[in-house]
């Protein structure tokens, strides 16, 4: 098991694998809010458990810094996928990676980009890393 301290992370970057969102989480499905209430707590509790196993060790984010988080969506086929589309269906994960951290998630960075090259089911890969707020180029 990999052991991560804060300064560690604050180093270099933490990439965590994620399995593909759920279709149920797109702003544009239609379906009853049951089913997007269970959709959403299970990315929220699988984003926690996931960087849970990935850093144990993992102590809150200072007061000052920022998490940068870059989405890498790797598609389940060759289908063209809405990158604005799929970095919302992300909401339940990032609150789930905040939970973990135990900070707000105003203080994410987010960025996100579409692999060309299909995996069979999908992933996503969370790469997070802690940044003092001034080394941030706006």
């Amino acid at each position: 098991m990999l052991n991560v301290s804060l300064l560690t992370m604050i180093d270099q970057a933490l990439v965590i694998p994620l399995a593909w969102p759920s279709a149920h989480l797109s702003p544009n499905a239609r379906v009853h809010w049951s089913k997007r209430a269970k959709a959403v707590r299970e990315a929220r509790r699988a984003a926690f458990l996931a960087l849970r196993l990935a850093a144990p060790t993992l102590i809150k984010v200072p007061a000052g810094h920022v998490v940068e988080i870059e989405f890498v969506f790797v598609p389940p086929n060759k289908r063209r996928f809405d990158d604005d589309g799929l970095a919302s269906r992300m909401k339940a994960t990032r609150d789930g990676i905040a939970d973990y951290l135990g900070c707000d998630d105003n203080c994410f960075v987010q960025t996100h980009r579409v692999a060309k090259v299909p995996t069979p089911g999908g992933e996503v890969l969370a790469k997070l890393k802690i940044s003092p707020a001034a080394e941030i180029p706006v």
